[in-house]
């Protein structure tokens, strides 16, 4: 698994033997954090510094070549922290932006990812989440940004 899109590694049992998985995590959109620390230690460890640059400005690069390889994209945030709640359409966006197709893109952050998860599917008992939006979002993506409606565990939340 990768963190920030710089690395890719064996992944555990989920991914099976020899497959990779690049989980991102505030990789594509924002400022990232490796940005932030790049520039706190410029004075004392300037070849650090460039490496967190060079990182950064290779990232959609990067995701687009490993999603074109056949690698599993997963999209994810530290949302709940000091990051808002929400955020993951602005990573679902941040991809489908570097060349993922939009269907790809959701999908990262979707079903793919609940199937990873092992979080029950469309079946009888399975938890009821839902969003609705008022345009289909495999063809617009931004329409995640103004959900109608979202049920979760059979309620109706908003």
């Amino acid at each position: 698994c990768a963190q920030g899109a710089t690395d890719l590694a064996e992944e555990d049992d989920r991914g099976g033997s020899g497959s990779h998985v690049l989980g991102l995590d505030r990789v594509l959109y924002g400022e990232h954090v490796g940005l932030h620390h790049a520039a706190q230690a410029e004075a004392k460890f300037p070849r650090y510094a460039a490496h967190m640059r060079a990182l950064w400005e290779r990232r959609a690069e990067r995701v687009l070549a490993a999603f074109e390889a056949g690698v599993t994209i997963y999209a994810g945030t530290d949302a709940g922290s000091v990051i808002k709640h929400g955020r993951i359409v602005d990573e679902l966006q941040a991809l489908h932006a570097a060349g993922l197709p939009a269907g790809a893109a959701l999908d990262a952050g979707a079903w793919a990812a609940r199937d990873w998860l092992r979080a029950d599917g469309i079946t009888e008992g399975a938890s009821a989440d839902v969003l609705v939006c008022a345009e289909d979002p495999r063809l617009h993506l931004a329409t995640l940004q103004d959900l109608k409606n979202i049920v979760l565990r059979g309620q109706l939340v908003r």
